[in-house]
């Protein structure tokens, strides 16, 4: 039984390691995706500076459209990775009857 518990804390420290390096991906998806359009959009802040807006006002408005597009993929993103899954079948092909 030693090697069970050894092949279970294996397995939980390994399932760490990749998910802290997919959070790592996607934050470095999403800051690419939000340095993509405020650069895009550089002479559109500079005309609205040139009208009266503050600068935090318009970095409110980069932090209001980063969060409605996480908002709107969120849901998206969850169902196209297959949340909630289906029971899987390995379970029943494992499990003694």
């Amino acid at each position: 039984m030693p090697e069970l518990e050894q092949l279970t804390r294996l397995n939980l420290v390994s399932m760490a390691i990749v998910i802290v390096l997919v959070v790592v991906i996607l934050a470095a998806g999403v800051s690419n995706t939000v340095l993509v359009s405020v650069l895009d959009r550089y002479h559109d802040f500079g005309i609205l500076k040139a009208l009266g807006t503050t600068p935090w006002e318009i970095l409110r408005l980069i932090v209001l459209e980063t969060t409605l597009l996480a908002l709107a993929a969120g849901p998206w993103g969850w169902r196209w990775a297959g949340w909630p899954r289906r029971p899987s079948r390995v379970r029943a092909l494992t499990s003694r009857v």
